[in-house]
């Protein structure tokens, strides 16, 4: 791959890094929580937590699962989801974000494959358990909220967040740690279970 597109890939890729997600992913919860959507913003955290948890507890044990494509599918989905349902109240213009987020994680798992990264097999699984995150959202009562002024601002906030901080990784010595983390937590669920 020529050098400027592994550079577009690599960029793209890195919309998949919950690190970088991770405070936008507050945002929205809040920002739904503060317009009274409160079912929505527990739907937001709940559904995320169980998707990108196993997504974690999996990788832990080595499954195929690719967590960049985890990660995108569940909070860019996600989003898409509330969006496509207008938990933001923003009418027409949610759903065209809702198709742009849609593409932007498709873009991920694409760029991933292209980097290789991760095999076809690794992307589906990511892909599969992203997936639980946005399907749950789908299921979810959204109340009324207080207006699109509200949902303009979270939509701002949320977008921000995820741009400033796109590119930020954990380093290899805080990845290691929180890999032997999540290995003895599913270890202890391994042995609980048998």
């Amino acid at each position: 791959m020529p050098s400027s597109l592994a550079a577009i890939a690599n960029w793209t890729a890195d919309f998949g890094e919950f690190l970088a997600l991770a405070p936008a992913v507050l945002a929205a919860g809040l920002c739904l929580w503060l317009d009274h959507r409160r079912s929505a913003a527990c739907a937001w955290f709940y559904c995320l937590a169980g998707s990108l948890g196993l997504a974690a507890l999996l990788k832990a044990v080595h499954a195929p699962v690719s967590g960049h494509a985890a990660v995108a599918v569940a909070v860019l989905g996600g989003f898409a989801v509330l969006m496509a349902r207008d938990a933001f109240a923003l009418g027409r213009a949610a759903r065209l974000v809702a198709a742009l987020l849609v593409l932007l994680a498709a873009a991920v798992c694409i760029a991933v494959y292209a980097l290789h990264w991760h095999s076809a097999v690794d992307l589906a699984g990511g892909i599969l358990v992203g997936a639980l995150a946005p399907a749950g959202m789908a299921w979810v009562r959204i109340e009324s909220g207080e207006g699109a002024g509200n949902g303009a601002l979270a939509l701002v906030v949320v977008a921000g967040l995820a741009v400033a901080l796109h590119g930020i990784r954990l380093d290899e010595r805080a990845a290691h740690h929180i890999h032997l983390a999540i290995e003895r937590v599913a270890l202890a669920w391994h042995h609980l279970s048998a």
